[in-house]
C-alpha cells in the first residue's frame, strides 16, 4: 500500500524524548516492558492507603496509641496480595465485607457493655455510628482507637486487591470512599485529603499506563468526583449534624475560651492570646453561689478536647440520674440577655423546668446543651443535685472506680512525654491518696505558674509546653495541665467550661458576663462522684478583670451597661477565701467571696460585639493607618483552592471546554501575514469549519478529494472557491495580496454564517 510518509529511517543510537515517548518502540515500550508503570501505581496507592490510614494512626494516637493498627493493615496487604492469586473479585468483595462487619463487632467486643448499649433504648453505640454522617470527629466515639483498628481491614484489603488485579480506578474508589469517610468527619485535613486525592490520580493514571498506554488524563472524571467531594465534604453531610455555629462569631470566634465552648460544644480548642468581653450573657437566681457550668470534655487530644458521644433528648417527664454519694439540692434560675448556645445548670443537673425544657438534650457527661440556640428573654429553671462530701469523706474515697470511669478518663494521647510523667510523679510523691494526689497538684500549678491572657499557643501537646516550658498561661492551659496531671497519677479527671459565679447585685441575684467564662477541673472519687477543683491563680486574674470592666465604662471608673442599655453596678475586686465547694470539699474556689470577682476569660484579639470597635484598631475597623488589611490565606485555604482548581481543570477536559475555545479561536482569528501563508490558514480554518458542517477529511484523503466529495452535498461555492485559491497559490508557489484577503473574507463570512453554536462544537 503506498503512502506519502517518508521511509523509516534507521534508529539512531540516542532518539529525541519526544520520539521517546511519541511511540510504543522507545523508552515508553522499556518502561512497560519491565513493569515500571506498574510499580509506579502501586507506590501511588501506596500513599492513597496512607492518607486515611494515617488519619486513623492519629485517631488512636488521642487514646494513647495502639500497636495493633498497623500490624493490621500490613496484614490485610498480605492478605490481598495472596487473594489477588487466587480468589475471584465476588469472594473478594465478600472478605472485605465481613472485614468491614467484623470490625464493628470487635468494636462492640471490647468496648465496655458494648452490646448491652447496643440493645439499650438510648442507642448510644447507634448514635456513635451515625456520628460519621453528621460531620462529627471519629475522636468523639466511645474507643475510637478500637474502632480505628476496626475500621482499616476492609477497605486496605479491597483496594490493594483490585490495584494487584490491574483494576486501579476500582482500587481508588474504594480507598477513595475511605478517605472521603475520614473528610465527613472532619478528620482528615485539607492537606491529607489533596495528597490522598493526587495519589489516586496518579494510581489510575499510572495505570492506564501499565495496562494499555493510556495517559494521565483519561483520570479526569475521577479528578473532579474527589475534588467535589474534598471541597465539599468540610460544610455538607449526609445527616443534619451540629455544625459550626455562626454565633461563635460573635463571640469572637474560636481564638476566645467563650468561643471554643459555645459555638461548638463539641470540641474546645486551646488558643493563644485572648481578651475579655464584659457583655451580659445572662442572669442567674440561685440558693447558692455556684459554677455554672455549660460542657464537660472527656478526651484529650494533645491541643484541644473533645466531647465524645452524643447527647440524648430531655423528655421533662422525670429526673436525670442523681449523682452518687452525700448531696443537697440547689434550684437555679437563668435568664438569658444575650444569645447563646449553651444551657448553663450547676453540677450535677437532674431537672429542667420551664418553656426552654422542650429543647434540652443531655450529653453522656450529664451537662445540658440546647438543641437550638437561647436568645435573650429565654427563661428556664434547672434543680441540681449537688456532691456533698466533707475533705475526710474525700480523703478515704480510695481508688476502686468503675472500670467505664477508669477507662474513659485515664487516658492520655500518646504525645504525652515521659519527662511530663517523671515531673508530676515527683510532684505528687508520697501522697497518700487521689486527693491528696489533686491538691498537691492544684497548689504547684497554683504556685509555680502566672496568669497571662498575652501568650503565644505552644506546638505539640499542650500539658507538656505548660509544665514542663511555659512560665504563664490562663484558665485553660491550668485546667488542661492539672487534668493529665492527674491521669498519669491515675486519677480520674475531666476538664469543665462554663461560667464562675459572676457579679453578686443583691439576694440570690447574679450577673454573668462573658469574661465569666472559665475553664475547671472535675476529679472522679468513688462513692461521691465529680468534684472540682480550680488551679488557676484567682488574684492576678481578678485584677486584669477589673481593669477590664473599669476600662469598659465611662474612664472614671463608672458603670458598665447590661443587656439593652441596663446599669450594672461597678464591680471590685476582692480575693477570695477558703470555701466549702459544690462538693462539700475545702477548696481555694476563686469565684467565691464577699463580692464576686471576675473569674474566666473570654478573647478573641478582637473586641466584642457592643464595643466600639476591634482592639488595635480605629472605630471603624480600620487599621492604624487608614487602610484595610488583606488576610493572606491559610495552609487550609491554600489547599482547598489547589484541590478546587485541580478539579476545575479536570471538568474542563472531561468537557473539552479547552477543545471548544481553541477550535473558537482558531476559527476566529487569524493574524495578517504573507498572501500565501494568509491563503493557507484561510484553508485550515475553512477545513476545520467543514469538519464541523459535514466530516472531517479522510486519512490519505487530499483537500480536492475533500472538495469533490462535498460538493455532492451542496457545499457552499465560496468554499469551492478559498480551495480554488488554494491549490493556485500551492502550485504557482505564490499569490498577490488582494487574492489572498478575498481567501480571508470568504472563510470570514463562511464563519460568520455557518459556525455551530458553542454546545454542537464538541462533534
Amino acid at each position: 500500500m503506498s503512502h506519502t510518509d517518508p521511509p523509516t529511517p534507521t534508529p539512531a543510537p540516542a532518539p529525541q524524548a519526544d520520539d521517546e515517548w511519541a511511540t510504543e518502540t522507545g523508552y515508553l515500550a522499556d518502561l512497560r516492558d519491565t513493569g515500571r508503570f506498574r510499580v509506579a501505581a502501586l507506590l501511588a496507592t501506596a500513599v492513597l492507603t496512607w492518607s486515611y490510614v494515617g488519619v486513623l494512626r492519629s485517631v488512636t494516637q488521642v487514646g494513647g496509641g495502639t500497636t495493633t493498627l498497623l500490624p493490621v493493615v500490613v496484614v490485610a496487604v498480605l492478605l490481598a496480595a495472596l487473594a489477588a492469586r487466587y480468589v475471584p473479585p465476588r469472594a473478594a468483595v465478600a472478605v472485605a465485607v465481613a472485614a468491614v462487619v467484623g470490625g464493628y463487632v470487635y468494636y462492640l467486643a471490647v468496648v465496655p457493655d458494648g452490646v448491652a448499649l447496643l440493645l439499650d433504648r438510648t442507642g448510644r453505640l447507634v448514635a456513635d455510628a451515625v456520628t460519621l454522617l453528621t460531620g462529627l470527629q471519629v475522636v468523639q466515639i466511645t474507643r475510637a482507637d478500637v474502632w480505628a483498628v476496626g475500621f482499616a481491614p476492609g477497605p486496605v484489603f479491597l483496594s490493594w486487591y483490585l490495584a494487584l488485579r490491574r483494576r486501579y480506578l476500582g482500587g481508588v474508589v474504594v480507598g477513595g470512599l475511605a478517605l472521603f469517610v475520614l473528610v465527613l468527619t472532619n478528620d482528615a485535613g485539607p492537606v491529607t485529603t489533596l495528597s490522598g486525592v493526587l495519589a489516586g490520580i496518579a494510581a489510575v493514571g499510572l495505570g492506564e499506563l501499565d495496562r494499555r498506554g493510556g495517559t494521565l488524563l483519561q483520570a479526569d472524571v475521577l479528578v473532579m468526583l474527589v475534588a467535589v467531594i474534598a471541597v465539599l465534604a468540610p460544610t455538607i453531610s449526609l445527616v443534619p449534624g451540629t455544625p459550626v455555629d455562626p454565633l461563635r462569631l460573635n463571640l469572637g470566634g474560636p481564638s476566645t475560651v467563650e468561643g471554643t465552648f459555645v459555638g461548638s460544644p463539641d470540641e474546645m480548642q486551646v488558643v493563644g492570646a485572648i481578651e475579655l468581653s464584659t457583655e451580659v450573657r445572662f442572669r442567674v437566681e440561685s440558693d447558692e453561689e455556684r459554677y455554672w457550668r455549660t460542657g464537660v470534655y472527656d478526651r484529650f487530644t494533645g491541643d484541644s478536647w473533645v466531647r465524645t458521644g452524643q447527647p440524648s433528648g430531655y423528655d421533662g417527664s422525670g429526673s436525670l440520674p442523681e449523682p452518687e454519694g452525700p448531696r443537697r439540692e440547689v434550684v437555679q434560675t437563668y435568664r438569658i440577655e444575650s444569645q447563646v448556645r449553651t444551657m448553663p445548670g450547676v453540677n450535677q443537673p437532674v431537672e429542667v423546668i420551664g418553656g426552654a425544657s422542650e429543647i434540652a438534650e443531655v450529653t453522656r457527661q450529664g451537662t445540658l446543651l440546647p438543641s437550638e440556640p437561647l436568645i435573650g428573654g429565654d427563661e428556664y429553671r434547672v434543680r441540681s443535685s449537688v456532691p456533698d462530701a466533707g475533705e475526710a469523706q474525700l480523703r478515704r474515697a480510695g481508688t476502686d472506680y468503675p472500670a467505664a470511669i477508669e477507662e474513659r478518663y485515664t487516658r492520655l494521647p500518646a504525645s504525652t512525654s515521659s519527662e511530663f510523667r517523671e515531673t508530676t510523679a515527683e510532684i505528687t510523691a508520697g501522697a497518700d491518696s487521689p486527693y491528696e494526689v489533686a491538691e498537691r497538684i492544684e497548689t504547684h500549678l497554683e504556685e509555680t505558674k502566672n496568669y497571662s491572657t498575652r501568650i503565644r499557643k505552644p506546638g505539640g501537646n499542650i500539658a507538656n509546653a505548660f509544665l514542663l516550658e511555659m512560665d504563664a498561661g490562663y484558665c485553660t492551659y491550668f485546667a488542661t495541665t492539672m487534668v493529665a496531671m492527674l491521669r498519669s497519677e491515675g486519677v480520674p479527671a475531666r476538664v469543665a467550661a462554663g461560667y464562675t459565679p459572676g457579679q453578686s447585685v443583691g439576694g440570690d441575684e447574679y450577673v454573668v458576663r462573658g469574661l465569666n467564662a472559665h475553664i475547671w477541673v472535675e476529679a472522679y472519687f468513688p462513692d461521691v462522684g465529680w468534684v472540682r477543683f480550680d488551679p488557676t491563680p484567682a488574684g492576678p486574674r481578678e485584677r486584669l478583670e477589673y481593669e477590664t470592666v473599669q476600662g469598659d465604662g465611662d474612664g472614671d471608673g463608672g458603670s458598665a451597661d447590661g443587656a439593652g442599655g441596663e446599669t450594672v453596678p461597678t464591680l471590685t475586686p476582692t480575693t477570695p477565701p477558703t470555701t466549702v465547694g459544690d462538693d462539700g470539699a475545702t477548696v481555694t474556689d476563686p469565684g467565691l467571696g464577699t463580692v464576686t470577682g471576675f473569674p474566666g476569660e473570654r478573647g478573641d484579639g478582637q473586641t466584642p460585639p457592643g464595643d466600639a470597635g476591634v482592639a488595635g484598631t480605629d472605630g471603624d475597623g480600620a487599621d492604624g493607618d487608614g487602610g484595610f488589611p488583606v488576610p493572606l490565606p491559610s495552609g487550609e485555604q491554600t489547599a482547598l483552592g489547589a484541590l478546587s482548581a485541580v478539579g476545575l481543570a479536570a471538568g474542563a477536559h472531561r468537557l473539552g471546554l479547552g477543545d471548544r475555545v481553541s477550535r473558537a479561536v482558531r476559527l476566529r482569528y487569524q493574524p495578517a501575514a504573507e498572501p500565501v501563508d494568509d491563503v493557507e490558514r484561510a484553508a485550515d480554518r475553512l477545513e476545520l469549519l467543514l469538519s464541523e458542517r459535514y466530516r472531517p477529511r479522510g486519512t490519505g484523503e487530499t483537500r480536492r478529494e475533500y472538495v469533490d466529495a462535498l460538493e455532492a452535498r451542496g457545499l457552499d461555492d465560496r468554499a469551492a472557491r478559498v480551495f480554488e485559491i488554494y491549490e493556485r497559490a500551492r502550485h504557482a508557489g505564490s499569490v498577490d495580496r488582494e487574492t489572498a484577503d478575498e481567501a480571508v473574507r470568504l472563510v470570514d463570512g463562511l464563519v460568520a454564517d455557518r459556525t455551530p453554536l458553542p454546545g454542537r462544537l464538541a462533534g
